[in-house]
């Protein structure tokens, strides 16, 4: 049964990630619009999911359109949500922080790639350090970027550790995060290259907290130019599994992907 129905003043209005904290209260986050600003929403319940109230409601400083798209606490508690806000010329990178239990939130990371070019954060994690990483992407000169960021002091401060381009490439873009039982963290997104600037599914890797990332998985759909990684995520066995998709002749394809533990240890 539907436990939440919420709507501002207009007729848009999308969840787009759901999480929790450690005293079990529940979180959904995403985009409302009204009829001047599209607003970065977050919506909290605790007793679950019986109501749910607004603890976030942020449109960005100048702009008319700020999205909240990923979650995740950390082993202190705290919250970061992840997403874009519009500045009137440019979307920036945002990552909100709340260290009361999303009773008041702040802007912990505010980034741009480039001054003249839009940046998208899309998708948050952990590593088993309690470090945050935010990735997503970045353009600048006609380029996009798959940008990774971390935080090692609970989101005061943040710095890029990723920056990929493969050689020839024009666009690539991280859309999820996760890590494995083996302190593994991953990265997943797509670039595009080449003449025909065919699109690989690309899943990215670091075993230092990512001081140094690799590519581990570079896939394209038979008889396709256009695949793509969007989420991640283990089972109780270790085995690393990844969801996105595959276009071919008749139309894209759901597709997922695994890498089994013992592959992993490799």
């Amino acid at each position: 049964r539907t436990v939440d129905d919420f709507l501002l003043k207009s007729d848009d209005a999308t969840a787009l990630a759901f999480g929790t904290d450690a005293s079990g209260n529940l979180y959904t986050v995403g985009r409302a619009a009204d009829r001047v600003s599209t607003h970065w929403i977050v919506r909290k319940s605790s007793d679950q999911g019986t109501s749910w109230i607004t603890v976030d409601d942020f449109v960005f400083p100048n702009g008319n359109y700020s999205e909240a798209i990923g979650f995740v606490t950390d082993s202190r508690a705290n919250i970061y949500i992840t997403g874009r806000g519009f500045d009137g010329k440019n979307y920036h990178w945002i990552t909100r922080v709340s260290r009361d239990s999303g009773l008041t939130w702040q802007t912990a990371d505010d980034f741009l790639y480039s001054k003249s070019a839009d940046s998208f954060g899309l998708a948050v994690g952990s590593d088993n350090l309690g470090n945050i990483y935010s990735t997503g992407f970045g353009s600048n000169a006609g380029k996009v970027h798959w940008v990774t960021r971390r935080s090692a002091d609970q989101g005061k401060t943040w710095n890029t550790v990723d920056d990929f381009m493969p050689q020839n490439g024009k666009r690539s873009e991280g859309h999820g995060f996760g890590k494995d039982l083996l302190g593994n963290i991953y990265s997943a997104g797509y670039f595009c290259d080449g003449p025909d600037e065919a699109c690989h599914w690309a899943i990215r890797k670091s075993s230092d907290q990512g001081n140094s990332w690799t590519l581990i998985d570079d896939f394209i759909y038979p008889e396709g130019n256009d695949t793509g990684a969007n989420a991640i995520g283990i089972d109780s066995y270790g085995n690393l599994y990844v969801a996105g998709y595959g276009k071919d002749s008749e139309g894209f394809r759901w597709l997922t992907r695994r890498l089994s533990l013992k592959s992993l240890l490799h």
